[in-house]
């Protein structure tokens, strides 16, 4: 009991750190568990959270690497330039302002250099997009073979406890008359016990997967 209350005392203390709340303050039910894996089943990879940040630096190296592609310049220098009309009388202003952008004829091989650096950084970014897209699927499937089993599990137990229930009430019916000894009335509240222990372990397995794939996808804070 100890033991237990310690271990307690300890995810007490992890869920207040990760959502602000305690467990008592979250209104979490373990019926919500079900509608969270139905959703969770309808996922796919692409939507995972790694795999949208992937998406992300993806773009950001194309777009620098556009940008820089572009400039079809090498090294590039600004200056600020005045342009004052020599004739006068004009209805054009007096002076204009602008930017001049003057090329770095002999770089040494930089802009290419930069472009093949940027390349390379676009090809990296989209094997990191197509492993993390991997990743997800494998965790979508491992996710959707444990809730199979869970709930098959789960299915076979609760028909289990029915019928356990079923030989209690005879048992206890039996005891009434003299028929039976009150240690085979224990003996199935024993067997009872066992079921619906396994039962909640099994939803505690259950729950973990879903926040465990809730967490994959950037939704664990919901």
């Amino acid at each position: 009991f100890e033991r237990a209350r310690s271990a307690t005392e300890i995810a007490a203390s992890t869920v207040k750190q990760i959502f602000g709340y305690t467990p008592q303050e979250l209104t979490f039910d373990i019926a919500d568990i079900e509608e969270k894996t139905k959703i969770l089943m309808g996922f796919e990879a692409s939507e995972s959270a790694p795999v949208e940040l992937s998406k992300l630096e993806e773009r950001l190296a194309v777009s620098r690497l556009d940008i820089h592609t572009r400039t079809k310049w090498g090294s590039l220098t600004a200056r600020s330039q005045l342009d004052v009309p020599v004739g006068g009388g004009s209805a054009e202003p007096d002076a204009s302002i602008g930017l001049v952008f003057t090329r770095v004829l002999k770089d040494s091989g930089r802009y290419e250099n930069t472009k093949k650096e940027l390349e390379f950084a676009v090809e990296s970014s989209k094997s990191a997009t197509l492993a993390a897209e991997r990743i997800a699927e494998i965790n979508l499937k491992e996710f959707q073979n444990i809730q199979a089993q869970l709930e098959k599990q789960l299915s076979t137990l609760e028909e289990q406890v029915l019928n356990t229930n079923e030989r209690k009430t005879k048992i206890e019916n039996q005891l009434a008359i003299g028929s039976v000894s009150f240690t085979e009335l224990l003996n199935i509240e024993q067997e009872l016990y066992t079921l619906e222990k396994s039962i909640v372990d099994l939803q505690t397995e259950q729950l973990r997967s879903v926040i465990s794939l809730m967490g994959l996808f950037g939704s664990q804070l919901e």
